[in-house]
C-alpha cells in the first residue's frame, strides 16, 4: 500500500479488487456490497463495507405507488483497518476475507402474507 498515496486511488483498488474477486465467484446483486474508505492517514486507512443482509416485503396494497407501501432493506455494516505499510497482498486478503464474510451470511427474505 506504499505506492498508493491519496484516498481516492486506494478506492479504486479496493474496485477493482472486488472485480476481480467476481471473475471466480459472483457477488449477487441482492448484497449490494459497497467499500468506503472512511480514513486515510500517513499512517492507517479505515476501510468500512455495508450490504443488504435481508428484506421485508411490504403487503400489497395497491397498484398505486403512493398506496403501496416501500419494503424494508435491513442492511450491516463492519470494517478493517490496515497499516500503510503493508502489502497489496495483505490488501487484496483483507477485501477477499470482507466479500467472503459478507457472502456466508444469508440473505433473508421475510414476505409479508398480511395488511397488519
Amino acid at each position: 500500500m506504499k505506492n498508493i498515496k491519496t484516498q481516492r486511488e486506494l478506492e479504486l483498488v479496493i474496485s477493482a479488487l472486488t472485480e476481480a474477486y467476481e471473475y471466480s465467484e459472483i457477488i449477487p446483486d441482492k448484497y449490494q456490497l459497497v467499500f468506503n474508505v472512511t480514513e486515510f492517514t500517513d499512517a492507517f486507512a479505515t476501510v468500512s463495507y455495508s450490504w443488504f443482509s435481508g428484506i421485508q416485503k411490504a403487503p400489497f396494497v395497491s397498484h398505486d405507488p403512493q398506496i403501496q407501501p416501500d419494503d424494508v432493506l435491513y442492511t450491516k455494516d463492519n470494517y478493517f483497518i490496515l497499516s500503510r505499510k503493508v502489502t497489496m497482498q495483505k490488501l487484496t486478503q483483507e477485501v477477499f476475507s470482507s466479500i467472503d464474510y459478507v457472502l456466508s451470511k444469508e440473505f433473508n427474505e421475510d414476505v409479508q402474507l398480511t395488511n397488519d
